[in-house]
């Protein structure tokens, strides 16, 4: 087993274009504040602090007014010193803390709702970013929140919530999620005794009402369908490799595999068969995302997850180390940009008994990494796990947990 059995999260600087992540943080506030939002963006521009902004892919939207507003999912920052923000306004503060609610960091999230909650009237804008922190799992925050709730104003309350039915059922499912795989078995066996229930009941006035305006949402279901890989077969031969990269850690060189790097482009050529190739970031393996190499034209969705499910299911001309390489940077490959194709072929085949009762299947369906816990710190990026990719799609949160059960505990 080439696998690591555990891996530190470290969070890494990484260069980006602060400019292009920062502006999207727009769409995040309501356009009468943008020149205070650009005050709050030139501050978080001119220090090192910032290191990406991440939204959601949902198609759920936050109604204000004639607007339409878009909450950041993650905001991976350290904290700014409190010297810098000595000139801003008080709204420009509280975006400035609204922003910090959505932080990467549990300790920083609660300390910055904190703030927000301390105003003395509380604007129906800033309602969105505490709704969001109701339905994720830090339960400290749950209870600070429901102790300054008083603050909130009810009837603005009343109505952010009634033009945003969907969006709270949305947080609510969250919530109820994170209450079964986290405090169900661990002092809370009711989810009537759970805080955040209690947030959602009594102070949204949530109810199934809401669950309609969520599913109003999404696209309509298509029906089913059977795997079939043999469907495959014709659009891709195992005997070929498709992907070289290290599987231990190791350093590879384009001489170890025969390639050539082109004069005139970013291309290799591989004088034994005159294939064509590229350089990119693979699967990680524990050591850390590793450069490899792809084989060009690249493959379709279909074409890799045939190679990613026929693992250890086919004799090949290949030696198992060059049938690892293609397994895993056809998994790698698919994560980082067939992701949508991956969660509708899940969706697809959710009650497929052919795919998740046959054990070896199951098996190479754990290299997608679907869940943290049983992963031990492989795929993702170093930065982002896998399952951080899918969380950030909405069809995701309803599908996660019965792909979780048929993958690793066999639930048909």
């Amino acid at each position: 087993m080439f696998f690591r059995n555990k891996v530190k999260e470290i969070l890494k600087p990484r260069t980006i274009n602060k400019t292009n992540e920062l502006d999207f943080l727009y769409s995040s506030f309501p356009s009468e504040f943008h020149d205070d939002v650009s005050v709050v963006i030139d501050v978080l521009k001119k220090t090192d602090k910032v290191l990406s902004v991440f939204f959601t892919e949902e198609k759920i939207r936050i109604q204000y007014h004639q607007e339409v507003l878009l909450i950041p999912y993650r905001f991976y920052a350290k904290q700014v010193l409190e010297e810098k923000l000595q000139k801003l306004t008080l709204t420009q503060l509280t975006i400035f803390n609204c922003i910090y609610t959505r932080s990467n960091d549990g300790y920083i999230r609660q300390k910055y709702v904190e703030k927000v909650l301390q105003l003395e009237n509380i604007p129906e804008w800033v309602i969105p970013y505490i709704i969001k922190l109701c339905g994720e799992y830090v339960v400290e925050i749950l209870h600070t929140i429901n102790d300054h709730f008083v603050r909130i104003d009810v009837d603005i309350l009343a109505e952010f919530v009634k033009e945003n039915k969907a969006f709270v059922h949305f947080e609510y499912c969250h919530m109820m999620s994170y209450w079964d795989e986290n405090y169900r078995y661990k002092g809370v066996p009711k989810l009537k005794g759970y805080i955040g229930y209690e947030l959602f009941q009594k102070n949204f006035g949530h109810n199934r009402s809401f669950e309609r305006y969520y599913l109003d949402t999404l696209p309509p279901k298509e029906p089913k369908q059977k795997i079939k890989l043999e469907i495959f077969l014709k659009t891709v031969d195992l005997d070929q490799n498709y992907f070289f990269m290290p599987i231990n850690g190791d350093q590879i060189s384009t001489e170890q595999f025969g390639l050539i790097k082109s004069k005139n482009s970013d291309e290799f050529f591989r004088s034994s068969d005159g294939s064509k190739w590229r350089e990119r970031l693979l699967y990680n393996t524990g050591y850390g995302q590793p450069k490899g190499f792809e084989r060009l034209p690249a493959l379709d969705f279909d074409q890799l997850i045939y190679i990613a499910l026929s693992n250890n299911r086919f004799q090949t001309k290949l030696t198992q180390p060059e049938t690892t390489q293609n397994v895993l940077g056809s998994v790698a490959v698919i994560m980082d940009d067939h992701l949508d194709e991956f969660v509708e072929f899940l969706t697809q085949q959710i009650n497929n008994t052919d795919l998740f009762d046959d054990e070896q299947y199951r098996e190479n369906l754990k290299l997608f990494c679907v869940d943290d816990t049983k992963s031990k710190g492989v795929g993702g990026n170093g930065k982002f796990s896998y399952e951080d990719f899918l969380n950030m799609k909405g069809s995701w949160f309803w599908l996660s947990r019965k792909v979780k059960d048929k993958i690793y505990r066999n639930i048909t």
